[in-house]
């Protein structure tokens, strides 16, 4: 996974999110599916004030925004969601190769998001005339019917919504994969510091990222930019202690949120 949301996006416009998350969408950028298309498009949104919060390819999983920033992706729900973008068409065929690649990142980032924000994974009922879904869960971009969404219709009717929705439901189900994921949370009850190195350190740059809070690229090791970050993230969420030398279970659990 790449990307740096820590600094928006020249154009794109961004506000903090006030309220939970409620719906993960998906869309299309009606695009052809070429190689480095993810970053073209992420690349693009630097200059115009639409944008989403990840952007897929066949190779790649971009990381365009943090989490917790709302963004002009889906008219009349933009501050309870979440936005994934796919690169092609809505009428393109979804049994290709690279069409089956992106949608296993878009899976696999959509399982994080259920599981990070306890969002229920089930395709969620589209909205009534003139107005957003109400439903928590994963949605189409086709499924909001509010005026400005723009009457868009992507991922198309031929996306396998149904089959996705499962394959979200697989991930999340895959042996070991819940019972890792506290097992990994409770281990900072012993913190991690300067220069320490491993999966837990590369596993809180993650939850950092998702906030917006990196300067570097993800590695496993402990090192000043990742101090600045923490440092950064505690004052601007009103720490008494905002020292960045140290992560355990409290930052973990507050980045969680």
């Amino acid at each position: 996974m790449t990307g740096a949301p820590g600094a928006m996006m020249e154009g794109m416009h961004s506000e903090t999110r006030i309220g939970g998350v409620d719906r993960i969408y998906l869309h299309t950028n009606e695009g052809p599916q070429t190689l480095g298309a993810a970053q073209n498009l992420v690349n693009y949104l630097a200059t115009i004030e639409a944008g989403y919060h990840v952007v897929v390819d066949l190779n790649t999983t971009i990381v365009a925004a943090a989490d917790d920033q709302v963004l002009w992706a889906q008219g009349g729900d933009n501050h309870s969601c979440l936005s994934v973008c796919m690169i092609g068409h809505a009428a393109q065929d979804w049994t290709t190769p690279y069409a089956k690649a992106e949608m296993e990142r878009a899976a696999q980032q959509v399982a994080t998001w259920c599981q990070t924000y306890d969002v229920p994974v089930r395709h969620v009922a589209p909205g009534a005339p003139g107005q957003a879904p109400t439903e928590r869960g994963i949605a189409k971009h086709a499924d909001n019917h509010s005026p400005s969404s723009g009457g868009h219709t992507d991922p198309g009717d031929g996306f396998p919504i149904d089959a996705f929705v499962a394959r979200v439901t697989e991930i999340l189900a895959a042996p070991g994969k819940l019972a890792a994921f506290f097992q990994m949370v409770a281990s900072f009850v012993k913190p991690i510091r300067v220069g320490d190195h491993g999966k837990r350190v590369l596993f809180v740059q993650q939850l950092l990222l998702r906030k917006g809070y990196t300067g570097q690229p993800l590695s496993s090791v402990y090192g000043l930019k990742m101090v600045d970050a923490i440092h950064d993230y505690k004052v601007k969420n009103g720490w008494k202690d905002p020292d960045g030398k140290v992560a355990g279970l409290p930052l973990v659990k507050h980045l969680l949120k």
